[in-house]
């Protein structure tokens, strides 16, 4: 799907089957062209975390080593790139679904609240009015403080903005007046929301399931405007029948008779950045492997080209592969004409521009030893 000015819609692909039903939750997009859900396994009585990737290839993981009942499907909270977010309660756990030796749980938290962004974990530590960026990479974990006192139980997040809320996903009866809002990283302002919803660029959407109305909030320029009717939507027992791309910007609803509809929110993008990266510095040339670096974006980008250099001299130019919010290249080591470069350090340069024409483009570079195995 491309929207724009003419959105249109490309061709369709299964990428994988999950569960259907009142038990489980959405499967969750991951911005690079794969698809996460659950699947309850009666054996085992585990709940397993799938990720179907847009090649066809599917891993999967058992997040906890007990027994669950089918019902728990609904406790996938997030997906970003490699990571999935899942857990209920104040239990969360975290999944990297390409960690050496295969996926597997990389953090472990109490915490009722968690979102990704990139490779970066979003929670909150209890403390009233508290959430945390904590770094997948590196372990770095930074607090920033919003307007509230209360313990925060939700986070949602896009680029600079995160969404806060003091009553939670879990919560059933809760106080409606809680506190809760959106906290600007770059500013470290607050944005009063007229109501709650669900995170996009610099807006949020609230299905006012009483009126049966989809609404809009633009809050980008630091102020919320008023609420704006995207449609007329009856709420589905049970069943979230909207939904936000948070790597894309686009609105997407099913009504009732199954007439699936996307939209643009046409709220100005952030602009083209990286949220995650696996760019190897070392590279040993065997027989049928490659250097495969890959980005995870903000939002799609178009026309990437990766270059390869030693010194100023171009030795190959390769089109990066784009799927969804992520990019991906393979190098063999050699020339256009299949010449083996000799062994030794080269530098490379990825340049791509925003699909959505918003903003400037993106220029990347580092540095690859190149060795030959055995």
């Amino acid at each position: 799907m491309t929207l724009g000015a003419a959105p249109a819609a490309g061709p369709r692909s299964e990428v994988t089957t999950a569960p259907l039903g009142d038990s489980y939750g959405q499967p969750l997009a991951a911005g690079d062209g794969s698809v996460v859900h659950v699947r309850h396994d009666d054996a085992t009585q585990r709940d397993l975390i799938v990720r179907a990737a847009a090649d066809g290839t599917r891993a999967e993981i058992a997040p906890f080593d007990r027994a669950v009942p089918p019902t728990s499907g609904r406790d996938l909270r997030d997906a970003a790139g490699r990571y999935a977010v899942y857990g209920g309660g104040d239990e969360r756990v975290v999944v990297d679904f390409e960690a050496p030796g295969g996926p597997a749980v990389v953090q472990r938290l109490s915490t009722p609240a968690a979102s990704l962004w990139g490779s970066t974990l979003w929670t909150t530590d209890g403390t009233g009015g508290r959430i945390e960026a904590r770094d997948l990479a590196t372990g770095q974990v930074t607090p920033y403080t919003v307007g509230a006192s209360c313990q925060i139980r939700d986070v949602q997040t896009v680029g600079r903005w995160v969404y806060w809320d003091c009553l939670g996903q879990d919560i059933v009866g809760g106080d409606p007046a809680t506190p809760f809002g959106v906290y600007d990283l770059e500013t470290g302002a607050d944005v009063t929301l007229p109501a709650r919803g669900r995170l996009g660029d610099g807006f949020v959407v609230n299905h006012d399931t009483d009126a049966g109305l989809l609404r809009l909030t633009d809050f980008h320029t630091g102020t919320a405007d008023a609420p704006r009717t995207l449609t007329a939507l009856p709420s589905v027992p049970g069943w979230k029948n909207y939904d936000v791309d948070k790597f894309g910007g686009g609105i997407a609803w099913l009504e009732t008779n199954g007439t699936a509809h996307v939209v643009p929110s046409g709220v100005p993008a952030q602009p083209l950045t990286v949220t995650a990266a696996q760019a190897p510095a070392t590279y040993t040339r065997t027989t049928g492997t490659t250097w495969t670096p890959a980005w995870q974006l903000s939002k799609p980008a178009t026309g990437a080209q990766l270059v390869i250099k030693r010194k100023t001299k171009t030795l190959r130019t390769l089109d990066a592969r784009a799927a969804g919010a992520a990019l991906t290249a393979a190098w063999d080591g050699t020339l256009a004409d299949g010449t083996r470069v000799p062994a030794g350090t080269y530098t490379w340069e990825l340049t791509a521009a925003p699909e959505d024409g918003t903003g400037a483009g993106i220029t990347l570079t580092g540095s690859l030893t190149v060795t030959d195995g055995a």
